[in-house]
């Protein structure tokens, strides 16, 4: 289709050049996706540890 003219969500938004790009969003949601796996795990694993102690979760910690 000769007539369309492909551009990107960020220009069609009037985003500045050197704006956020497809691959920046993405390379940011894997690194806060690991960071975030990384947290849960911890988190579970502290949890798991204070029930097997028999003790109660704080809550809002």
């Amino acid at each position: 289709m000769p007539e369309v003219t492909v551009s990107s969500i960020a220009t069609e938004a009037g985003w500045a050049p050197g704006g956020p790009t497809t691959e920046s969003v993405e390379d940011a949601a894997g690194h806060f996706a690991g960071a975030f796996r990384a947290a849960l795990e911890l988190a579970t694993a502290r949890s798991a540890r204070i029930r097997a102690e028999g003790q109660r979760i704080p809550v809002g910690v």
